[in-house]
């Protein structure tokens, strides 16, 4: 990364599509925000697990995302390491080209983000981010195209947004229930907050699942997707250990989106569904 790497001034508003693809490339990584020090020492997926989602604006279908775990070693020790990408259909990329990627490191137990790596090209928008972050010393250093920003402090247990996602999915939710959690994209630290309203069945292309339904509150959050002031996003987990995320819903500035699961492998109690052409696993 060139310290005199060209980066493209961001528009004040941009194409409601990119945020699209962004939420389900993070899995709505935001949108799953909880906190307790609950979480179990054994996480509900394992190296190898992926899941595919279909991603819908009104009734086009818009761009597809895929995410992944996986294991690598990072400063000498085994960590945890997810992966996820985003991308527009062929359709919307002769309109607005999508093409979305991050990679998170996680530590021992999920005890919190070790490592953060964004590369964001969404029409002649681009990033390429590298967030560190350094434990011994509860800082955070970020850089895009390498041009850091200054240090700056977080908690103990700061997850950036796709740790977030993931770190939720060991949680015991409860109906009624409130949870929290600090999580940071490097450039800034905000708290946030998931409600669970109830339970539900819901239909996907990947089968029938009795889920949770959890509503996030991500006031605070900017660079995920422009929504409409005030909407509510909703998002459908699995009703079990697994926490699958197999739909989320929103209102946008134009229309609304739906994100939904089609495939899944490796995925401990349920079986593979492949989906369809074109999700081939993710490497960074």
């Amino acid at each position: 990364m060139s310290k005199g790497a060209f980066i493209p001034r961001r528009k004040k508003t941009r194409p409601v599509l990119a945020g699209l693809i962004w939420t389900g490339a993070g899995l709505a990584a935001l949108l799953f925000w909880a906190a307790a020090a609950l979480g179990s020492s054994r996480p509900p997926f394992k190296p190898g697990e992926r899941l595919y989602y279909e991603l819908k604006w009104t009734i086009v279908i818009a761009g597809r995302a895929v995410a992944e775990v996986g294991s690598a070693r990072l400063r000498g020790s085994p960590v945890t390491r997810l992966s996820a990408r985003g991308r527009t259909t062929q359709l919307v990329d002769i309109f607005y080209k999508v093409r979305d990627r991050v990679v998170s490191f996680v530590g021992p137990n999920f005890s919190g983000s070790l490592l953060y790596l964004k590369k964001q090209k969404e029409g002649r928008f681009v990033r390429d981010e590298v967030v560190e972050f350094l434990c011994e010393k509860g800082v955070v250093a970020y850089q895009n195209f390498g041009r850091k920003r200054p240090l700056f402090k977080v908690t103990a247990n700061t997850f950036d947004p796709l740790a977030a996602a993931y770190y939720a999915r060991t949680l015991a939710l409860r109906v009624g229930q409130v949870q929290r959690v600090w999580v940071t994209d490097g450039k800034r630290l905000v708290p946030g907050k998931i409600t669970v309203m109830g339970k539900e069945r819901v239909k996907t292309k990947a089968g029938v699942f009795d889920t949770l339904v959890v509503v996030p509150e991500i006031r605070e959050v900017r660079g995920v997707f422009k929504k409409s002031p005030g909407a509510k996003v909703t998002i459908w987990v699995t009703d079990d250990a697994r926490k699958i995320p197999v739909m989320i819903k929103s209102k946008v500035v134009v229309g609304y989106f739906v994100g939904e699961l089609v495939g899944m492998e490796n995925v401990d109690g349920y079986p593979s569904v492949l989906p369809d052409k074109g999700l081939e696993p993710f490497r960074f």
